[in-house]
Formats: C-alpha cells, sequence, structure tokens
C-alpha cells in the first residue's frame, strides 16, 4: 500500500504543489480546491538498498466524503479510519523473502488483507505519533 506521490514537476512551484497535483493524477482529489493544508512530516528515504531519494510527506484534510478516481498508476484507494491503524489487532509484519532464501521482518500495519509496510509505514507512524500525541502500539 502506498500514498500518492512522485517526483516534482519544472511547473510545480514547491514540494507542497507537487503533492497537490500527484494526488489529483492518482486519486482524483483537487486538493488546491478542497483541501485543507495541515503541515509537513520529516523528510524520509527508502532503506535496504532502495534508490538515494528523499521523500518529503504533506499532510491535508478533506471531506469524509471525498471521491477517489484511481488512475492507471493505482489500483484502489482506501479510507482508513486513525482508530484502526492503532488498534492493537492491525500491528502486523513483513516478511521480504531474498533470493538468499532468508527472509527479512519489517513492522507493518494491517488493514483489510493488507499491509503497510516500508517507507510508507514510517510515513504513517510519523502521522500517527503527530495525532496521538505518542508512538502507536506495534511501532518501531
Amino acid at each position: 500500500m502506498a500514498l500518492p506521490g512522485g517526483r516534482r514537476a519544472p511547473s510545480d512551484a514547491d514540494g507542497r504543489a507537487t503533492a497537490q497535483r500527484e494526488t489529483l493524477e492518482e486519486v482524483g482529489i483537487d486538493l488546491a480546491t478542497s483541501g485543507e493544508y495541515l503541515g509537513r512530516l520529516d523528510d524520509l528515504q527508502p532503506r535496504s538498498g532502495a534508490p538515494a531519494i528523499v521523500v518529503s510527506p504533506y499532510v491535508f484534510a478533506v471531506a469524509p466524503a471525498a471521491s477517489t478516481r484511481p488512475n492507471h498508476e493505482v489500483e484502489f484507494a482506501v479510507w482508513v479510519a486513525l482508530g484502526e491503524l492503532t488498534a492493537p489487532h492491525a500491528a502486523a509484519e513483513h516478511l521480504q523473502a531474498l533470493a538468499s532464501g532468508e527472509s527479512l521482518r519489517f513492522p507493518a500495519i494491517a488493514h483489510g488483507g493488507q499491509l503497510i509496510w516500508g517507507l510508507t509505514y514510517r510515513i504513517v507512524i510519523q502521522f500517527l505519533g503527530i495525532v496521538t500525541r505518542g508512538e502507536p502500539e506495534g511501532a518501531q
């Protein structure tokens, strides 16, 4: 599972404009007109040999009834209540198989048969740490 995002285009005024454009393109939500900008999280970089990029998460609030229209890059979109992400039953692990036959364990959040793990997990945990005023159960 992932969050909308992508590279900054020359036409984007700044990172916030990139987040707005990518969200509109990928899931059809126009944050410029129907979103309330809440702030920016800390920059993050992928781990485990992923390309050396910097991800700058921007946070917006939208109406609960906001509808999504996923584009070709997105298989489906879901809304998840914050309580579902912090519930004890949501704490999970992702096992990443390596070519050697071994597996790496990563903390994850389970929801609706899907796992939030990796960079997306780290973004969500950072956000939850702010909105819940502490680290959610199962966070590492």
